[in-house]
């Protein structure tokens, strides 16, 4: 491990990502994700970066020199900007090394996301569950524009959220009934898509994320109607 190296630790589901300063400390987001939040770039030891798990040199990009990479890092002390989808510990270490904001397993958890999005839709029409979803296109429609600019990949929530309240109307329900059965189930796939790519915490996060778009779809809704 040399001074300007990008790192890499394992932590349970994820991995963890610092830029070494050659000294036996690096600078790293810390406080992030597995930290209970309040992350903010700061100079760490080894010992606290690692966590007693083993440390790697990642061949990432590098547009800068080394010592260049290390000011860089440097320079970003004290900020306090942790998105995990957006500026996680990998976006920090790669903008260091090659002034790009990338993230491999952000990546790699979208296109996986998107994959099983994909077989989810499929599957329904495989069903016959189309014939339901067909009846509430344009209500689809304008929540998928509100997707395209938070959550596109949580679409087939969306389907499935819709098939489910236009059955439970079908089925003689009330309104209400209907639309909070919709929301229960599209709540449900949106965390059992994060589920099955991050765990638990993946689960919380598309939850998450699938009511923003919610809220998103709905502010448009309201918006076509006025």
């Amino acid at each position: 491990m040399a001074r300007g190296d990008h790192l890499s630790v394992r932590r349970s589901w994820y991995a963890h990502h610092a830029i070494d300063l050659g000294d036996g400390y690096v600078v790293q987001y810390g406080r992030g994700v597995s930290d209970g939040g309040g992350a903010t770039v700061q100079v760490s030891p080894y010992q606290t970066f690692s966590k007693g798990r083993p440390i790697e040199v990642v061949a990432s990009p590098a547009l800068y020199e080394a010592h260049e990479i290390a000011l860089r890092a440097l320079s970003c002390l004290g900020e306090r900007n942790y998105h995990l989808l957006w500026n996680n510990c990998e976006h920090l270490v790669t903008w260091c090394r090659s002034g790009k904001r990338e993230s491999q397993q952000v990546d790699r958890f979208m296109q996986t996301a998107s994959e099983i999005g994909t077989k989810a839709t499929v599957h329904l029409a495989a069903t016959g569950a189309v014939r339901l979803a067909l009846k509430a296109s344009s209500r689809l429609s304008t929540k998928a524009a509100g997707r395209a600019a938070a959550t596109p990949w949580l679409i087939a929530a969306d389907a499935a959220q819709l098939i489910a309240e236009f059955a439970a109307s079908a089925l003689g329900r009330e309104k209400d009934v209907a639309k909070r059965t919709g929301q229960a189930v599209g709540a449900g796939t949106s965390a059992g898509i994060g589920a099955l790519t991050a765990g638990p915490v993946g689960a919380a996060l598309a939850v998450g994320l699938w009511a923003a778009g919610e809220a998103v779809g709905t502010a448009l809704s309201s918006r076509g109607k006025g």
